[in-house]
């Protein structure tokens, strides 16, 4: 399960940077990452995943918790979206 975690977040930082690849290096790389709820820890091993990909590929990450509510969700896309950051990745999991 690890592995398949680990791997999903490897290939979502892999297409982020992909996309991203004409606008900013993976170092000026930020990914904004809002899990269902981090009291679950299927959400927990997820997020790590994701970090620990993204540290090695050297871009960063901002964690967000949506705590299982579609509408702080909501309120969190918003204020992630008017951050504009120049690759500030806008794909929703």
């Amino acid at each position: 399960m690890r592995n398949f975690v680990r791997t999903a977040g490897l290939l979502a930082l892999a297409s982020g940077l992909a996309m991203a690849a004409g606008t900013a290096s993976a170092k000026d790389m930020v990914f904004g990452f809002i899990p269902n709820d981090m009291a679950f820890p299927y959400d927990v091993v997820l997020a790590d995943g994701f970090k620990e990909a993204a540290a090695k590929a050297g871009a960063k990450v901002i964690l967000l918790d949506s705590k299982m509510s579609m509408e702080k969700l909501v309120n969190l896309l918003k204020k992630a979206y008017h951050w504009n950051h120049p690759s500030f990745s806008r794909t929703v999991h």
